[in-house]
């Protein structure tokens, strides 16, 4: 039977053995393969079952067995599907002859931030620019920008293109207009 998962979230695959009166066999080892790969191991209770619970299986296509002593058992396939993702942009503050910064977050779609992903800024102040940076703590990113020297509209994007466990996402463009410089007297 073919399952649908999605990734990072734990996955239960159950086997259940027994001899060839069709008894349950108790404290009998299994071993879960992935084709040839080793995904882990459980040990039967008294009803001739075993489970193994994994968590942060890759996106992609399994074909799970279940091998105990010498005897293997049909495959299952198992789909693991991307999660999908959440890209918000803060409107930054632009004013004349200030530095200033862009900043948002990539979150999964349970909310948690994702850390170490590259995120694009596309901006325009009249001429199209992309620059890019790396996800920290909480899936936050920021980006530093010199200061504005003409008073006009910047357009700003924040892009995060697919990854093996993550799908793509963009946040809505920002439109912003610098502000002129305050003076004091």
């Amino acid at each position: 039977q073919a399952k649908e998962k999605i990734y990072n979230k734990i996955q239960a695959v159950t086997a259940i053995v027994k001899d060839q009166h069709d008894q349950a066999l108790c404290g009998q080892t299994v071993t879960f393969k992935n084709g040839s790969t080793s995904l882990g191991t459980g040990t039967t209770d008294s009803n001739g079952i075993a489970t193994l619970t994994k968590s942060g299986l890759n996106a992609g296509s399994y074909s799970i067995t279940a091998e105990s002593g010498n005897v293997s058992s049909t495959a299952i396939s198992i789909e693991v599907n991307k999660l999908n993702t959440v890209l918000t942009l803060d409107t930054p503050v632009l004013v004349y002859s200030d530095e200033f910064s862009v900043t948002g977050e990539l979150t999964d779609s349970n909310g948690n931030g994702i850390v170490g992903a590259t995120v694009k800024l596309e901006w325009n102040d009249g001429t199209a620019h992309t620059n890019t940076a790396e996800t920290t703590t909480g899936g936050e990113v920021i980006f530093h920008r010199d200061a504005p020297t003409t008073i006009t509209e910047y357009g700003f994007k924040l892009v995060y293109d697919a990854s093996t466990n993550y799908n793509a996402t963009e946040s809505s463009q920002v439109n912003v207009t610098v502000e002129k410089e305050t003076s004091v007297l």
